[in-house]
C-alpha cells in the first residue's frame, strides 16, 4: 500500500510563522534597546540591567526560532528528495498550465 502523498508545500506554513515571529521579536528587541538606552542616558541606570537581560532572552528566542527554521527546511528537502524517487510524479505548475494534446480536447457538438 502506498503512503499518502505529501504536498510539496508541507512545512512552509510553519516556516512562514516562525519567520514572522522572528521579525516581531526583533522589532520588540529594537524598541526595548532604544527605550533602555534612553532611560540610561537620562540618568536611570537601574533600568539598564533588566533591559539587557530581557534583550538577551529575546536574542536567544530568535536564535532558537532560526535553528527551528533551518531544521524544518532540511527535513523538507529530505522529504522532497525522497518523494522525487517515488513512482508518482508531482504535479508542477508547468505541467498544470501546459496545454493538453489535441486528442484530449472535448469534441464540439456542432
Amino acid at each position: 500500500m502506498n503512503s499518502p502523498r505529501v504536498p510539496p508545500t508541507r512545512g512552509l506554513t510553519a516556516i512562514d510563522g516562525a519567520m514572522a515571529l522572528i521579525v516581531l521579536l526583533l522589532v520588540v528587541q529594537m524598541w526595548l534597546l532604544s527605550a533602555t538606552l534612553d532611560a540610561y542616558l537620562a540618568g536611570h541606570g537601574d533600568a539598564a540591567l533588566p533591559g539587557a537581560v530581557i534583550s538577551g532572552v529575546l536574542f536567544l528566542a530568535c536564535g532558537g526560532l532560526y535553528l527551528f527554521v533551518i531544521r524544518l527546511e532540511k527535513l523538507r528537502r529530505v522529504a522532497g528528495a525522497a518523494d522525487a524517487g517515488s513512482s508518482q510524479p508531482l504535479a508542477t505548475e508547468a505541467s498544470i498550465n501546459r496545454p493538453s494534446p489535441a486528442g484530449d480536447r472535448p469534441r464540439s457538438l456542432s
